[in-house]
């Protein structure tokens, strides 16, 4: 896969290249064939500098589970959020987590590499650009949303007026009965 991917070995890129395959999961590398490795480890070497989230599936060739790489910035990693991520990914593959692995480094990104067992010839077809907004969006606040919304409403310059008078002025609670549209509607009353 180094050799494939063209670095030199003291290279930036070469050096981060061989640290993601260095600190890639063992079980993993036995089971990937090297051109899934080398297309996942430049979309790994790519994310480096970039503040993203990122999703990366490998489909066991007996179906039998499906590997999911999450990359999202360090300190947005919490239990809540990787449970979210988890019930998008079992309902997207039609399974359940098997296990799940966290891994955190100096790295600004975190990776959270998620095992879906799966029953063979019952995952249902997937897109994984689709599944990486779907956990994207997942990695929102509600404060993210607001803004947004408030942004698409108001237009930018009253949206962001409004977001800093009122964005922490719901209750406790509030956010999870309430999308951030029906707070829009609140903030006009």
């Amino acid at each position: 896969v180094a050799k494939r991917a063209g670095f030199s070995p003291q290279s930036h890129d070469g050096k981060a290249l061989a640290h993601i395959l260095d600190t890639y999961p063992r079980d993993e590398l036995f089971q990937i064939n090297a051109d899934e490795l080398l297309e996942t480890s430049l979309g790994i070497l790519n994310l480096q500098d970039r503040q993203r989230v990122a999703l990366f599936v490998r489909r066991d060739p007996y179906e039998r589970f499906l590997s999911c790489f999450v990359y999202l910035p360090r300190d947005w990693q919490t239990t809540e959020l990787r449970q979210r991520i988890q019930n998008i990914l079992c309902k997207a593959f039609n399974g359940r987590v098997s296990a799940y692995y966290v891994h955190l480094t100096e790295s600004p990104l975190a990776r959270v590499h998620i095992i879906i067992a799966t029953m063979p010839g019952e995952i249902p077809s997937y897109d994984v650009k689709e599944l990486e907004l779907l956990v994207a969006d997942a990695c929102r606040s509600w404060s993210d949303h607001l803004k947004e919304a408030l942004i698409e409403s108001k237009g930018e310059a009253e949206g962001l007026t409004l977001l800093r008078s009122y964005g922490d002025a719901f209750p406790i609670g509030f956010e999870d009965y309430f999308n951030a549209h029906a707070a829009v509607s609140d903030i006009d009353r």
